[in-house]
């Protein structure tokens, strides 16, 4: 999925929720949140572990939210919209037990309807110029518009400082945003930020606009109406 720059309003860019939605809401107000001009953009892992996941859920509805592929949405598609018994297994096994008190057929249809439809990545422009992508756990291949889906949702690797993980610097794009794997705080290998913060252990929901975002990754300055080279998406 590409969107186009939002020259009127914010993007702001989300960790994994894992259904804390009020954390979710407290966190858009405190930064005075305007669904009419602004967007979000979640790294994916909207349900499980946490007390809302069906309030995650209809955030799909909104036309201001937006999220890529996450493994517990993966999990979730797989239960509900292809009756996989094992995806099913894993979805209860991993925080997904809370899908027990929901209507069975309400779930499939939000499978069906949003769910299945959750792109791997998303690449939007920033009103400077810049491009930044947004995947679950990483840009596995190291090349932006070149995914594998499961690669790219449970890629460990990028968050093992300890080890080189060439993905951690994408060519094709300016800066990559992930989450998957829980830091104390955001971090940057390459051009990818990690900024799942935990939200499933309690911790505090990360939520950055663009300028925050390409600050931390050292971007800035208005590169003009041509940006940098397009990757394929």
């Amino acid at each position: 999925m590409r969107l186009p720059a939002n020259h009127v309003g914010r993007d702001l860019f989300v960790g994994d929720i894992h259904g804390q939605y009020d954390d979710l809401i407290a966190q858009l107000k405190a930064v005075n949140f305007n669904p009419d001009i602004d967007r979000v953009l979640c790294v994916g892992d909207l349900i499980d572990r946490g007390p809302a996941s069906r309030e995650c859920l209809n955030l799909l509805r909104e036309p201001w939210f937006f999220a890529v592929l996450g493994n517990h949405e993966d999990f979730f598609v797989g239960a509900f919209y292809e009756g996989d018994d094992r995806a099913g297994e894993n979805l209860f096994l991993n925080g997904g037990s809370w899908v027990l008190a929901e209507d069975q057929s309400e779930l499939r249809s939000m499978a069906a309807d949003y769910l299945a439809n959750l792109p791997v990545a998303i690449e939007l422009e920033t009103a400077c110029g810049r491009r930044v992508g947004v995947v679950h756990a990483a840009c596995s291949s190291g090349v932006w518009g070149e995914f594998n889906v499961q690669a790219d949702i449970w890629n460990r690797r990028i968050a093992d400082f300890e080890r080189d993980a060439p993905e951690a610097s994408v060519s094709g794009i300016d800066v990559v945003v992930v989450g998957h794997n829980v830091v104390a705080e955001p971090c940057k290998r390459g051009n990818t930020v990690l900024i799942d913060t935990g939200a499933a252990k309690g911790c505090a929901l990360t939520v950055w606009d663009s300028e925050q975002l390409l600050a931390f990754a050292g971007l800035k300055g208005d590169l003009g109406p041509a940006g940098s080279p397009r990757a394929r998406i």
